[in-house]
Order: C-alpha cells, then structure tokens, then sequence
C-alpha cells in the first residue's frame, strides 16, 4: 500500500508538503499540487485521516441525518447543500434514519468521524443528545423540528402551509377536504394548520377527513378506502410520492383533476410542474442560505451565547389542479 512518503518520493517533493496538499490543496503551489496529484492517481494512494481527525479534533466534515432520502425534497436538499458547501471546502456527509435510537446512533458515528458540524430531524428531546453535544466539539443544528432549546434550529411554518392550502380550497367552495399525511412531529403542525382554517372560515371540522399514515412505502389501499368513504371533492397530499400514489387511486377511480376533485400537493417538484398540479412550495434556496450561514458562524454566535431559532414562510403556487364548486 503507497505511503505519504512514497507519494512525495514520486513527485520530488517532501513528505510534509504532501501532507499540506492532502489538508487543503490551496496550500501548495499549482505546479507542486499538479505533481503531487499525478503522483497519487499513479500510485493509487487514498489518504489515511483518521490521524489528522484525532490531532485537530474536527474536520471539514459536515453530517446530516435525515428521516427519508426517498423524498424528493429532501433529495434537493441534500444536492444543493452539498454544492454550496464545496464552496467553503466543507464536505457533506448523509445518513438515513428511521426511528429516534437510529438517529443517536448515527449522530455518534459522525462524532466519531470528528464532523465539525450536525444536522438532524429529531421529532423528541433526547437526554443523550444533550449529553453528546456538552462533551463534543461539533456544532448541532436542528432542522425542520426545534425540540432541543440550547440548539438552533431552522424549521419551515407546516403549520401556515396547511392552513393557506386549506383556506385557498375553502374558498372555492371545498368543505369535504381530505389531509392526507404521515404520522409524525410533523403531522401535528399540518393538523393544527387545517383545523384552523375551518375554524376560521366558520365551517365545523371533521376528523373523519383525516388520514394520518404509518411509516411504510405503499399507502395505495388506505387512501383508495378513505376516498371511497369520505367522497372528498378536494385533496390535500403532503410531500410528493404521497400525491403521486393518490393520483394512481384517482386514475383507478376515474377522478380526474381538477374536473372531479381538486388537488394541492407539496413540495414544487418537476413532476408537480409537468403536472400542473397547485403546490405549498418550501423555501428551499432560504432554507440553504440560513443553513450555511449558522454553520459558518456558529462559533461566533456562541461566543454571544446567541441561540438561532428561525422559521421560514411556504410559498402558495396556484395551478391548474383546483376549481371552485358551487
């Protein structure tokens, strides 16, 4: 296996100018760094920083850990982070987790990867998390869920959203309106936002227009048996393969949109605009810009004892997928 010696041997230089290149290449002269690289491919050397992680105690390593990377949102998310922080020289490092104990697991391999910042979805406080936080150098920021006080946090307003999406199908006529949603932290928001826009408009609530889903991939069979039972004439559909499996029931029934029934989707997705479907748009280039500038500046606002706590505003995009009824 080719060493830091073997590379710098190969390319006349010292091996402490290797070990610059290896940190970061700016710190090398162009005509050294081209040296040095051609070295590397030839000698098929992959770096060892383990070392370099232990003596700093950080990296520009920076972990996120989400609770779905089906998610088209997400999936966006994660490419354009990853594309602003390359910028910074920062590298993004994704995990998936399904449950609360996955995501502690996951924070403490990135700890020990020695990951200079965290980002995570955490729908409960955890004592441990709190504890990790206290004993490490990271920077934890929560995204999406502000459970933790000590911690910042960018959240998207769920609850607005909901709330505009159902007040828009309200006032074109809509009182049989179906919120079809995941059980989660999430959820919570998005059901108080629909109740209110019925409480505010004067119209009495149904519970029965609810369906809340467990954590699965196909949800086929129990939109198909809520829409047979409750006749909805509008749909409200939360993140994209949600909306797109109930598309697939309206086309088995013979609903067509807005003709038959209305739709309001999230999450402003190419297939979303193909479609021509109405949408609650997340903030997704604000949400990327207030992410990078507390990882950037985390050490400043804690130095103030500042705690960040940031909410953004959803976007109503009004297409061709609803109609007003009489």
């Amino acid at each position: 296996m080719a060493t830091v010696k073997d590379v710098a041997k190969k390319a006349n230089v010292s091996p402490s100018t290797v070990s610059r290149y290896i940190r970061d290449s700016s710190m090398v002269s162009e005509k050294k760094a081209l040296k040095i690289k051609r070295a590397i491919t030839e000698l098929g050397y992959t770096p060892n920083l383990s070392a370099s992680f232990l003596k700093s105690q950080t990296t520009n390593l920076i972990g996120l850990v989400l609770p779905s990377l089906s998610n088209s949102f997400f999936a966006k998310f994660v490419e354009k982070l990853t594309k602003v922080l390359k910028k910074y020289k920062k590298q993004l490092l994704v995990f998936y987790a399904e449950d609360r104990e996955e995501v502690k697991d996951q924070i403490k391999t990135l700890l020990s990867f020695r990951a200079s910042s965290i980002l995570f979805t955490l729908e409960k406080k955890s004592h441990t998390l709190s504890t990790l936080s206290n004993s490490n150098n990271s920077y934890f920021l929560q995204l999406f869920t502000d459970n933790f006080p000590d911690f910042d946090s960018v959240i998207i307003d769920d609850e607005l959203g909901t709330e505009i999406a159902t007040d828009k199908l309200i006032k074109l006529g809509h009182k049989r309106i179906l919120l079809i949603d995941r059980n989660n932290n999430v959820f919570a928001k998005r059901y108080s936002g629909y109740k209110d826009a019925f409480k505010k408009n004067d119209i009495p609530f149904d519970e029965n227009y609810i369906l809340s889903l467990e954590n699965s991939e196909i949800y086929v069979d129990l939109i198909r048996a809520k829409i047979k039972e409750t006749n909805p004439t509008a749909i409200i559909s939360v993140t994209e393969d949600l909306s797109q499996q109930t598309c697939l029931v309206l086309q088995e029934l013979n609903l067509e949109i807005p003709k038959d029934i209305s739709l309001i989707s999230y999450d402003d997705s190419y297939w979303a605009k193909l479609s021509s479907y109405s949408v609650i748009k997340q903030p997704m280039n604000d949400l990327i810009d207030n992410v990078v500038e507390l990882i950037l500046n985390h050490d400043t606002n804690k130095k103030n004892n500042i705690v960040k706590k940031i909410t953004l505003t959803p976007l109503f995009i009004n297409r061709n997928s609803t109609k007003e009824i009489k």
